[in-house]
């Protein structure tokens, strides 16, 4: 339906009909390339097949396809209704590799539509161009129940290029640590890799005496709050950590002189003994009048940035957080006195009828007194009054607004409610619940999901039970204003509402990884490994996974993996020759490089020989001769040589290993090689070699970050913990990521020389008890073989994210190996998120290595089933490039 190339079998008349050659018209004709917004269609465009057996692009039709039963329109569906078709029945799912668009087909059915890859490369082509942007084509086409994270992630992804570093505020409120059991929200559930910022959320002063009251006296102070919030710069030295000073007396306490000193002298006390970075000033709600008409607010922001410099700390921060259509203020004046100024973009709710919480733009239905409340408009009128943008930091929303309406037939915008809606289990609040609350209510029950053009928000209705809220789509949208307003940035409110548990499993943290990819000061350095497994191709209909389904735009090397080796003659053996020979895979694969020139393509060596076969002279000059042969061939970039599971006892003393990787390297530059690269694939809690020697003669050591020793225990265990546990036996205590990476570190190996890998792949256990199902419950042997991999104790991704959809699951978050993992009845499993992968690479990062690897691309969700598609490959692309 919108092919980006044009097809190379078309006929004369459609030769030039695709998006680049008319977008190229266009602009050789003299338009603007910044004055263009190209529009990619969300809708679907189906056709009945003439011949159910002619099914490729261009077959013959006899008509427009069957209707959608909720579009009802002859030839066109919404993408909604597609992807619920592809989950309840079987189809043939293609690739046109010419106009980089998918099709697929079912008898006499035939569908051309947009996915994330297709979305992805116009967005990329728009950008390339030089474009103004694009537009989706439209919203309500899109799957907005549960796969609103494919499209608009996609077209979100411009944000991330050519973008100028800007602050990302995240809010802690320590009265989140007051809630029952895992929901619980401590500062150790920050996820400061996503914040430049972090406000705490506060302290007030005692009107009379001036001294500190903490908002959660417990927390802050007993259990040492402030001082773990500090420590959170051990882990991320550029952030920045602010207090919160919250009080209705704040605006008594600044009018006289006297007493606005004596405020301030506490407020530089407390920040210089608790090594704040500033604080930030709330001023909504608490307005007496008096103090405008004598400028106290401006004056006390002067003396406190004065007093700040006077201290020796001209860096710390006076922030003022109010509401964005504050009245009776000076925009200009307190944009200039206060470092930056934090707009809640909350719109006051009428309790009588529905209203989005925080719309982008206004809504023609509104009554004359609130047709100017909306983002766009209300940010519009701080800057006519010259406050520069980046001096705005623009609030975001977190929680969800609830109603109940008075009518459950009349449940649009604007329609009548007679109170809050019900509370939820954990904020217990009238009228608001959090995310996290929000996406398990969907989840459990049917809800209907609409979408409000003008205000660019959801909304949702089931019975008289009404909600707003923010969805990724959202988040992006008023990210995206804010960089085209040039703010200064954004910020959550609060952390404490994400689904900061996991609880919905593939939206974890959707809304800081969407802030954030708009956001976040984008970095170059860092290798991204991508490991393909030919065996992949093997698997039945639409989940073979072959070279073509590669995603080389996440990756800057990919490993093909493997090939084996006959031990007398030395001969490369392939895993699968069906694939990699007679349907040309490792050809396939070097044609990669034609999509993307710059990414390394490195074959896996993996044989229990390896070990032999290094030890005396002769063998390895013969098996590097045939390494050499075997690149110069087939032209691959290196060799990933496999060393886990077949080491002797007897060679952890021989250099046999240490002297072929020398040799090998040898040969690359003797032969005109020496950009070939020499990778050694090894356990990361490897010991029986010597780490420094080893780092010396190879070019990368890729570290498996699969703890094997904790997955052949008879109970629950993560399976590639962060830290180490609390509850470990003795022969556990070092087994944990931070721990096995140490050791590496201090023996010696350069930091740059390693690279970290994630696994991808998920771990499972039968329960001994079923009501024993924490960390460390007795198990009974693996778990159920899943119907894709077909392995005892083993599952990928993709058929992990479709059984929680399928059925109820109890979801954990493993504060200390921080993990997730989750359980049904007898079945319990370990796996990784968007999340955990993203706390595992900013770990990485923190180290100084070389990279991280995503192991491996097939146990991903590379055909979107959950959402997007390869979730934990971009997060890992992400997270390595912010």
């Amino acid at each position: 339906m919108a092919p980006l190339n044009n097809s190379t079998i078309a006929a004369s008349d459609l030769q030039d009909v695709s998006i680049k050659h008319s977008v190229q018209k266009w602009l050789k004709n003299g338009c603007p390339p910044k004055k263009m917004i190209l529009g990619i269609p969300f809708v679907v465009a189906t056709f009945t097949l003439e011949d159910p057996a002619n099914n490729g692009v261009y077959a013959p039709v006899s008509g427009s396809g069957n209707p959608c039963p909720v579009t009802n329109t002859d030839g066109n569906c919404a993408y909604f209704e597609l992807c619920r078709k592809f989950n309840e029945t079987e189809w043939t799912i293609k690739w046109d590799e010419d106009g980089a668009c998918p099709y697929a087909f079912r008898g006499d059915q035939w569908v051309s539509y947009e996915n994330a890859a297709s979305v992805e490369q116009k967005a990329a082509f728009a950008s390339t161009k030089g474009l103004g942007g694009v537009f989706s084509w439209e919203i309500g086409y899109d799957d907005y129940r549960v796969l609103y994270l494919v499209l608009f992630m996609a077209i979100g992804a411009l944000c991330t290029e050519n973008t100028v570093e800007r602050r990302v505020d995240c809010i802690f409120s320590s009265s989140t640590q007051t809630r029952a059991g895992v929901y619980a929200f401590e500062v150790e559930d920050i996820p400061i890799e996503y914040c430049t910022h972090v406000i705490y959320d506060h302290i007030s002063f005692d009107g009379s005496t001036l001294d500190i009251m903490p908002n959660n006296p417990e927390y802050d102070v007993v259990q040492n709050g402030w001082d773990k919030f500090i420590d959170l710069k051990k882990t991320n030295p550029k952030l920045k950590l602010l207090m919160s000073v919250k009080s209705v007396l704040t605006s008594n306490l600044i009018q006289p002189a006297e007493q606005r000193k004596s405020f301030i002298d506490a407020i530089v006390g407390f920040v210089e003994a608790y090594k704040f970075d500033g604080v930030s000033i709330p001023w909504y709600g608490y307005w007496h009048g008096e103090g405008e008409e004598k400028g106290t607010l401006y004056k006390f922001f002067e003396e406190l940035r004065r007093s700040f410099e006077a201290v020796g700390h001209p860096e710390w921060e006076a922030n003022i957080m109010m509401r964005i259509q504050q009245k009776n203020i000076d925009y200009e004046r307190i944009c200039r006195v206060a470092d930056s100024v934090s707009l809640i973009s909350v719109f006051d709710s009428s309790k009588s009828r529905t209203n989005l919480l925080s719309p982008l733009n206004n809504g023609t239905f509104e009554a004359s007194d609130t047709r100017d409340v909306s983002i766009t408009h209300s940010v519009q009128k701080w800057l006519n009054n010259d406050c520069p943008p980046n001096k705005i930091i623009l609030g975001v929303p977190f929680l969800g607004r609830t109603f109940t309406l008075e009518d459950p037939g009349n449940n649009g915008l604007d329609a009548p409610v007679s109170k809050y809606g019900t509370p939820c289990p954990v904020t217990k609040s009238d009228g608001a619940c959090g995310y996290f609350e929000l996406c398990q209510k969907f989840n459990e029950t049917e809800w209907t999901f609409k979408w409000d053009e003008e205000g660019a928000a959801p909304y949702a209705f089931q019975g008289d039970q009404w909600i707003t809220f923010e969805n990724p789509a959202s988040v992006e949208k008023k990210a995206a204003f804010a960089r085209t307003r040039g703010l200064g940035g954004v910020f959550s409110w609060e952390l404490g509402y994400d689904d900061y548990r996991g609880s919905c499993a593939v939206l974890i943290t959707v809304f800081l990884l969407t802030i954030g990819s708009c956001f976040a000061e984008q970095t170059s350095q860092g290798h991204v490994h991508c490991t393909f497994t030919s065996y992949s191709a093997k698997r039945p209909g639409e989940y073979a996974f072959r070279v073509d389904d590669i995603p080389t735009e996440y990756c800057t090397h990919v490993i093909y993996d493997t090939v084996s080796i006959e031990r007398s003659s030395l001969t490369f053996l392939p895993s699968n020759p069906d694939y990699d020979v007679l349907e040309q895979g490792w050809e396939k694969f070097f044609d990669l490089k034609k999509t993307n020139p710059k990414v390394k393509l490195l074959m896996a060596i993996h044989s229990a020989y390896t070990s032999s076969l290094v030890r005396t002279p002769s063998h390895r000059a013969a098996y590097i001769d045939g390494i050499v042969s075997f690149l110069s061939e087939h032209k691959f970039d290196g060799v990933s040589i496999g060393w886990f599971g077949y080491w002797e006892a007897a060679d952890v003393n021989d250099d046999g290993i240490y002297t072929f990787f020398e040799e090998l390297r040898g040969r690359f530059v003797a032969v005109g090689h020496p950009e070939w690269e020499a990778h050694l694939m090894i356990g990361i809690n490897e010991k029986d070699i010597d780490h420094s020697r080893i780092c010396q003669v190879v070019d990368i050591v890729s570290l498996v970050g699969i703890l094997e020793h904790r997955t052949k225990l008879n109970h629950t265990n993560v399976i590639a913990p962060l830290s180490n546990h609390s509850i470990d036996t003795r022969d556990l205590n070092d087994v944990s990521i931070k721990h096995s990476l140490q050791t590496w570190l201090d023996d010696g190996c350069p930091a740059n020389k390693m690279v970290l890998g994630v696994p991808f792949v998920v771990q499972t256990f039968t329960l001994a008890d079923p009501k024993h199902n924490e960390l460390g419950a007795p198990v009974s042997g693996p778990g159920k073989p899943c119907p894709v991999t077909d392995e005892q104790g083993v599952c990928s991704y993709m058929e992990l994210c479709q059984e929680f959809n399928r059925s109820e699951w109890t979801f954990k978050w493993d504060e200390e190996g921080e993990v997730p993992y989750a359980f049904q009845e007898d079945q319990w499993v370990t796996y990784e998120t968007v999340l955990s992968v993203h706390r595992k690479v900013s770990f990485a990062k923190s180290q100084g290595l070389g990279g991280v690897s995503g192991m491996n691309l097939s146990y991903d969700d590379y055909r979107g089933k959950c959402g997007e598609r390869y979730p934990l490959t971009k997060a890992v692309w992400n997270a390595s490039r912010t």
